[in-house]
């Protein structure tokens, strides 16, 4: 089941899960839906249990270990099972309520089953939907389906107990996938991650169950038509620890423009009250496939790629009216400054004898030493043009690249220093892509624009101070666009007198 950014059932889904970890700043790996979209209540609950009961950073190392495998959806749901019993019997002492919640959704799973179609009974006649229907009905007391030995034997070794560790039941789904799908070798461990089955049990094993528990934090870069950029338009961004996102910030988006010391000012300067906990990435980098780092990384920048292509085609097939608008907006900026310029002195041949330039005359022989007053617009002030390139924007994304180019040319032609930055939120950073700087002699960079992630708003304008201090100007203008709909997976923290945290969107 496909995962959508910034939906009402996505944060309802988080929410449950931080409710059974007992803690708002925990970032999940996994989210529990039924086949309709709707958050599954009790695998979520069973999601936060597991970063109350085990050791998460140890779990993220094991789903990671086979991240990106050809069965990973399958490896993913199967660990869970076992994951689900073993904390069922850990928690129910302390939650009876469990007992009930586990019921309520194993009826829901057989109510869903009543319902499925001829063709939906055979897609899903395999072996993880016999495991579930075998694990649901034991809940319930009632008669499972008929299992082979094999399936039998491994039924009953995903039934982890309570008093397993985290290494202890790691131990068991290490086991469990060498002996039953001859899986033998896991990243991170002495030898190469290896498959040895192929042809129609690879087949049976690449289909999924009625509800699915799938990878949290997608990064998602699509067509304007809103149609997938090929099989890399949907990366996994799995939740890891703040290094290693500062890793994969700096792998897809460049270096920070700032030192980690001024990187930790700025953060804790901006990333206050609602935003604490949050990060800031400023960079000035485009995506490069030829020198990504990671498999996430090489992904983005071949589709950002991809995009930019896009914008250009874009703009090039409406040239014409494009230039059009420029010379327009720039008379229109041109009249605006002209009616508050003020008079400059003008060096010149006659005119007013300028005394502070007589003695270019005698020593230097020339005869500029007069001044005179013209009325020419000189301006002293920046514009940082902000731009939303959170994935709410994927359907739009070549008209905002034309338009932000169009804005950006017609303040340039009026010399009038114009920075261009799109911001997204990822992984808990506020990412600032700077597309074309103050100092640069044109806008093309502003055609690497593109949507993925989130948009935190509330901290992207906060941390847009950063930039508009940047010009060297006196005066500075801030320019946003976007729909003004902010939308990000971390909540607004707990601060002041509210304990609890909010959803992050409006």
């Amino acid at each position: 089941m496909k995962k959508y950014l910034y939906t009402a059932e996505q944060r309802q889904a988080l929410n449950i899960v931080w409710n059974a970890a007992g803690r708002y700043d925990y970032n999940p790996p996994f989210v529990a839906y039924n086949p309709h979209g709707v958050p599954e209540f009790y695998l979520n609950f069973v999601v936060g249990l597991s970063d109350k009961w085990f050791d998460t950073e140890k779990l993220f190392d094991f789903f990671e270990s086979y991240a990106g495998t050809a069965h990973q959806k399958v490896f993913d749901n199967i660990t869970w099972l076992a994951l689900e019993n073993s904390l069922y019997e850990k928690e129910l002492p302390h939650r009876p309520a469990l007992k009930i919640m586990r019921e309520n959704h194993a009826l829901g799973f057989f109510r869903e089953e009543s319902t499925m179609s001829r063709q939906e009974w055979m897609a899903k006649n395999n072996l993880l939907y016999s495991l579930l229907s075998e694990r649901w009905a034991s809940v319930l007391g009632r008669k499972g389906p008929v299992l082979s030995p094999r399936e039998k034997g491994l039924a009953k070794r995903l039934k982890a107990g309570g008093g397993l560790s985290t290494d202890g039941i790691l131990d068991l789904m290490r086991a469990i996938l060498k002996d039953y799908f001859l899986f033998s070798r896991f990243k991170g461990l002495p030898n190469a991650l290896k498959f040895h089955f192929k042809g129609k049990l690879a087949d049976l094993l690449a289909r999924f169950a009625s509800a699915e528990i799938v990878r949290t934090d997608t990064l998602e870069i699509r067509s304007s038509q809103g149609k997938p950029g090929g099989s890399s338009s949907g990366r996994n961004f799995s939740k890891r620890r703040k290094s290693e996102s500062k890793n994969e910030m700096e792998a897809c988006f460049g270096r920070s423009l700032y030192s980690p010391t001024e990187q930790a000012v700025l953060e804790h300067s901006l990333c206050t009250d609602g935003d604490s906990g949050r990060h800031l990435w400023f960079a000035r980098g485009v995506p490069d496939s030829r020198s990504a780092k990671t498999p996430d990384a090489k992904a983005i920048a071949v589709n950002a790629e991809k995009q930019y292509q896009k914008n250009r085609s874009y703009y090039a097939a409406y040239s014409g009216r494009n230039s059009s608008t420029i010379r327009h907006l720039k008379a229109q900026i041109t009249g605006a400054l002209s009616q508050h310029a003020e008079p400059v002195p003008i060096a010149s041949r006659s005119g007013r004898l300028s005394a502070g330039r007589v003695w270019r005359g005698t020593v230097l022989h020339s005869s500029c030493v007069f001044e005179r007053r013209m009325t020419e617009p000189q301006p002293d002030f920046s514009v940082l043009l902000l731009l939303d390139a959170s994935a709410s924007r994927l359907e739009s994304q070549e008209v905002i690249a034309s338009q932000a180019y169009m804005i950006s040319e017609s303040l340039r032609l009026c010399r009038i220093p114009v920075e261009v930055d799109a911001f997204r939120s990822l992984r808990g950073f506020t990412v600032f892509q700077i597309l074309k700087s103050y100092r640069e002699g044109n806008s093309l960079g502003v055609f690497r624009y593109f949507s993925s992630g989130w948009n935190r708003d509330g901290l992207a304008l906060k941390a847009a101070g950063v930039r508009l201090k940047a010009s060297g100007t006196g005066s500075r203008i801030l320019l946003v666009l976007t729909d003004a709909i902010p939308n990000d997976a971390e909540p607004v923290s707990p601060y002041g007198s509210r304990p609890l945290p909010l959803d992050y969107s409006g």
